[in-house]
């Protein structure tokens, strides 16, 4: 679990990531049908979702409050820009 030594974020990010992983593998695994995986998704998103309701800490609140149109104005900055495979 270094991994998850981040703190809080990147430990339910290690977790999210690890049911991606066993949904996608799941049905090449084994014989159990191809719902299987997704019972199983199911019910460890519900353990997860306890743990954290229960679990985690209060988190401390941003310097600043974030506004939803944010994310489209990110987009107006040069970095994350790509067309054609060439870097603006």
């Amino acid at each position: 679990m270094g991994a998850a030594a981040g703190g809080s974020a990147a430990a339910i990010l290690l977790y999210e990531s690890v049911l991606g992983l066993g949904m996608a593998c799941g049905p090449l695994l084994g014989d159990a049908g191809w719902r299987c995986p997704f019972f199983g998704t199911a019910f460890l998103m519900a353990v997860g979702f306890l743990c954290i309701a229960v679990l985690l800490k209060e988190q401390p609140k941003p310097a600043r409050k974030t506004s939803p149109l944010d994310p489209i104005r990110a987009l107006g900055h040069g970095g994350p820009a790509c067309r054609s495979g060439s870097v603006r």
